[in-house]
């Protein structure tokens, strides 16, 4: 299995087991935008491969680059047998608060009015917590098999939380398997 394929199968399970299950919101043209002037919409995170592509270069369908899933490779190692690559994802969220429409409860327990807050970063967490359990779950992701163990957090700049308010960031990183067909051509000859 080579390393792009790997980085390319996992985008796409990501995509097809993960992505659709988590709805976030989608930022403004400005993504620092705090007030209620936004009407804000939900959209379903995307994973993209080694970095976030600029507004002109997003996938067809791919509203924004947030939220979304960037995955990359981390360290890899090649066995007598086996390919063992640990892959980095980097989670990315826009939340500046609570918008009138994220309320849900009885009727006329809803706010009238946006109410900026640092609480964003919920949404960013349970979406890093669908992810993980999925991957934990998963036997293979693609043709790749999933080894044992997720680790996540977040980021630090400075050994403290970044904090990107309203923006959100978060990693996780996990190690797949495949195993490595050599063509050794001095062996092929005695067969």
């Amino acid at each position: 299995m080579t390393i792009t394929s790997t980085i390319d199968q996992v985008c796409a399970w990501l995509n097809e087991n993960v992505c659709p299950k988590a709805s976030l919101k989608k930022p403004p043209g400005d993504k620092m935008r705090t007030d209620d002037g936004y009407a804000y919409e939900r959209i379903h995170p995307h994973a993209f491969p080694l970095y976030l592509p600029t507004q002109e270069k997003l996938p067809p369908g791919v509203p924004c680059a947030f939220p979304s899933i960037c995955v990359s490779l981390q360290e890899g190692r090649d066995g007598a047998m086996n390919r063992q690559m640990t892959l980095s994802l980097s989670f990315g969220a826009w939340s500046p608060g609570i918008h009138p429409e994220d309320w849900i409860g009885p009727t006329g327990a809803e706010t009238e009015v946006f109410r900026a807050s640092t609480e964003g970063w919920r949404e960013l967490w349970n979406f890093v917590d669908l992810t993980v359990t999925a991957i934990e779950s998963a036997t293979y992701i693609g043709d790749v098999e999933v080894a044992e163990g997720v680790e996540f957090g977040p980021y630090v700049v400075e050994e403290a939380v970044a904090d990107y308010c309203p923006m959100w960031f978060a990693w996780c990183r996990f190690s797949v398997r495949s195993t490595i067909l050599r063509n050794n051509q001095e062996v092929l000859r005695f067969l």
